[in-house]
């Protein structure tokens, strides 16, 4: 017995032994609550190091617990624990402000330190997603500073990246490419259907990037990206609960979000859940003074009234009436860890929406009456499913391998009806959309590495339409929008990266892709064309330098070259506008990009003041533009029962794009920031020396910080400058008709935005936006931007 007491004595103090130094930590971001990844840990001596995993995770079982403990990473401010203090399970990293030290993956599909890139990368940090109260994943684009958003309706947002838009900037969802067989040239709201709620962060990369990403990639890449499930550190569950609740007062909207974490020590589970309801936006009440009183007010509205279409006076005509919807977004993810070295995870989105009314068209007169009685987009719907292997492996083929299989279904709908017509026209769009990705990292030694990769793509497409009578519910047969036989598109690509470190102060990186195109449509409704098959091939290239004479400067140039194969949305539409229309035209080519840029980054007083400069040049051949055309000898045709004059879209020889941006960032004390940014753009179209649509005017934004414990504090100011009638284009894409006699107006909107963490689990948030209730439109918005609003949010986590 006593033999056996021994025994029990010796195996309790094996295991206080064990538990007490094989311990792990979980570190998190302060603010986010998220696990933070590539933490260097080291103790005083530094004889011993670690580095945190993707889960945020760090074994400190070497660590000799006499001395000091430190959790280093460039983003956050340094932390460490004495060594007389009790080791914890978990830590918190507080985020800087800014840093030069960040890393990105949208540049290489891969995490890259941001000093060894040559290319303009912004990201929004997830503090910063949580801070900014932005209603929705296109508003969060503006927060930069460094992307303009063009809005068409309340449901919208179309970013514009150094005058490009819609299908030549490409939008990417966990590694996934959105854009698709329909995305338009004119404005697009996809970028609507991610909620902010469940991102960690969004990166942006500036310019043509075709050799990493392939087609659409002229204007640059937005990469969103979701939070993962988090792991337990141990064999305890670990679950995590958080709600949150957002009103906005010019409009009287709602937005409500649920997310629960339920981690374990090799799976863990994400589920989230939003509800947005959006009211009616007010705009502002106080109008340039160049400009008519009357300017974007609503005066009336369509109602039916007893069978008989009504036009309604608008009681306030600061209103935009039919500008309201409502948006519910699911999220599930599912995370098996079956080794420190390898990943699963299964990533299920949908996205759905009311009808959104297109404001831009309900707003127009026919004579004394309005033109459309009815004029919406029917509910969006987005289906995301992907399944993504993450491995990390030391063979000769690869130190990371990253495959993800995905499936995206999207419907879109328009629907539409002449005031007093009784005819409703409705087009359907139907997108089953399969991609297949494999990206590979090879660390060849210190010095050189190479990424490589595939990708397969295929959108399988069905386009319906009817006209229907709504007095008796009969209906009958319509043009579509797209071929009615149905489009199939289909692409294969490789590309290969190329980063070598030449020095300590140059660094080199080339990158060559190949791919090849092809899509098959099948029309029933145009005589001139019944079959369209067309097969093409686009190679790109890039070539990087990246030189930093001392700690303190960083110079970068890129050259590269950029492609956007046509799309069902460019051969084959038939759209009708402002009493245009566009008709197929089956003989459209790639439209090809080359792009220099030069940067030059400079820090002051150990990076307490950055200054950073990027100007570019883009040379857009075989551009893809409107051109008035005749079809079938006619120069105008008769569609859903109005006139209308002919265009195609047609490649035109050449254009340019050329601009600056420039940006600061200063920490005047440890509680004070100030931030600014300036993007200015030209271009036009040479072969008929026209102005090239999409060219915003100079903007930017400029800002300071204050925070202190659990309070931070910012004021900012967004501006634009004037773009004038004569430098939009002359094709309808600016949409000239939406501004003032002049133009579009310059604006300023000043913001304030508070955030107090009233216990470690509540946190209260409160923005005061355009607090001078200007009236203004951003560049190429039929909706004019929201009048003094306020937003309060609450958010819990338990």
């Amino acid at each position: 017995m006593h033999t056996l007491n021994k025994a029990c004595i010796l195996w309790a103090l094996l295991l206080l032994h064990t538990v007490s130094f094989a311990q792990k930590i979980k570190i998190f971001d302060k603010e986010t609550h998220l696990p933070i990844a590539h933490v260097v840990v080291f103790s005083e001596s530094e004889n011993f190091w670690t580095i945190s995993d993707n889960n945020g995770i760090v074994n400190i079982t070497a660590f000799n617990r006499a001395e000091d403990l430190y959790f280093r990473h460039p983003a956050y401010e340094l932390l460490f624990i004495k060594g007389s203090q009790a080791l914890p399970n978990t830590v918190e990293l507080l985020p800087k402000m800014f840093t030069l030290d960040e890393f990105v993956v949208s540049a290489s599909r891969s995490g890259e330190n941001k000093k060894k890139i040559p290319y303009f990368v912004e990201t929004i940090k997830p503090h910063s997603i949580e801070f900014n109260n932005a209603p929705t994943g296109a508003d969060i684009l503006s927060t930069t500073g460094y992307v303009a958003v063009q809005k068409s309706q309340g449901g919208g947002g179309s970013p514009i990246l150094r005058g490009f838009e819609a299908n030549r900037v490409l939008l990417v969802m966990d590694g996934v490419r959105m854009n698709n067989a329909i995305y338009r040239s004119g404005h697009l709201q996809n970028s609507i259907t991610i909620d902010p709620n469940i991102l960690e962060k969004t990166e942006v990369l500036f310019g043509p990037s075709s050799v990493i990403y392939g087609s659409d990639a002229l204007g640059g890449v937005v990469s969103y990206f979701s939070k993962d499930p988090v792991l337990s550190n141990d064999s305890i569950a670990l679950m995590d609960y958080q709600a949150s609740v957002q009103t906005l007062s010019v409009s009287n909207s709602l937005k409500t979000n649920i997310n629960i974490n339920a981690g374990f020590k090799h799976w863990a589970s994400l589920s989230s859940f939003t509800f947005s309801n959006f009211g009616n936006i007010t705009m502002g009440k106080n109008r340039p003074d160049n400009t008519d009183n009357d300017w974007g007010k609503v005066f009336h509205y369509a109602r039916r009234i007893n069978g008989r279409d009504s036009m309604m006076v608008n009681s306030n005509p600061n209103t935009q009436m039919n500008t309201g919807y409502q948006q519910y977004d699911l999220l599930q993810k599912v995370k098996y860890s079956p080794s420190q070295n390898h990943d699963l995870v299964l990533n299920a989105q949908y996205s759905t929406s009311s009808n959104i009314s297109r404001f831009d068209q309900l707003n127009d007169y026919d004579g004394d009456y309005l033109k459309f009685a009815q004029y919406y987009y029917g509910p969006q719907k987005r289906l995301f499913i992907s399944f993504n292997s993450r491995l990390k492996s030391n063979n000769q083929w690869f130190n990371h391998l990253n495959t993800i299989v995905s499936y995206q279904k999207i419907k879109e709908s328009r629907h539409s009806r002449i005031f007093n017509n009784n005819n409703r026209l409705s087009q359907e769009e139907f997108i089953d959309i399969y991609s297949f990705n494999m990206d590979f990292v090879k660390e060849i030694n210190t010095n050189n590495k190479i990424n490589y990769g595939i990708e397969l793509l295929f959108n399988d497409m069905a386009s319906k339409a009817k006209y229907t009578n709504i007095e008796n519910g009969n209906s009958s047969a319509a043009p579509t929008r797209y071929p009615g036989g149905g489009s199939f598109f289909q692409a294969y690509s490789a590309y290969a990266n190329y980063n070598k470190t030449i020095s300590a102060k140059l660094i080199l990186d080339l990158g060559a892709r190949f791919g090849s195109f092809s899509f098959n449509s099948t029309f029933t409704d145009n005589p001139e064309v019944t079959e369209l098959s067309m097969n093409t091939q686009a190679p790109s290239a890039s070539f990087g330098l990246v030189y930093s004479p001392g700690s303190t400067w960083k110079f970068s140039g890129v050259a590269a070259t950029g492609f956007r194969a046509p799309n069902v949305d460019d051969y084959g539409k038939i759209r009708a506008k402002n009493e245009e229309i566009s008709m197929p035209n089956p003989l459209l080519k790639p439209e090809y990009a080359f792009n220099v840029e030069l940067s030059a980054t400079r820090s002051f007083l150990n990076e307490n003041l950055i200054l950073n400069i990027t100007t570019y040049n883009t040379w857009l051949y075989d551009a893809i533009v409107r051109k008035y055309a005749p079809y079938q000898g006619k120069d105008s045709v008769e569609y859903n029962g109005q006139k209308y004059r002919v265009y195609i879209n047609s490649n035109e020889h050449k254009a340019v794009v050329n601009g600056f941006s420039a940006g600061m960032h200063a920490q005047a004390a440890s509680y004070i920031s100030f931030n600014a940014s300036l993007n200015y753009t030209r271009g036009k179209v040479v072969s008929t020396n026209e102005p090239m649509g999409h060219i915003v005017p100079l903007f930017g934004k400029i800002g300071a910080t204050y925070r202190h414990k659990n309070f931070k504090a910012t004021f900012y100011m967004n501006y634009q400058a004037q773009k004038k009638a004569r430098d939009m284009s002359p094709y309808g894409e600016d949409n000239e008709e939406e501004g003032s006699a002049n133009g579009f107006p310059a604006w300023q909107s000043l913001n304030v935005a508070a955030q107090y963490q009233l216990i470690k689990a509540v946190t209260l948030q409160a923005s005061a936006e355009n607090l001078l209730d200007r009236h203004y439109k951003t560049f190429a918005s039929a909706i004019s931007a929201p009048g003094r609003n306020l937003i309060i949010s609450i958010s819990a986590r338990f």
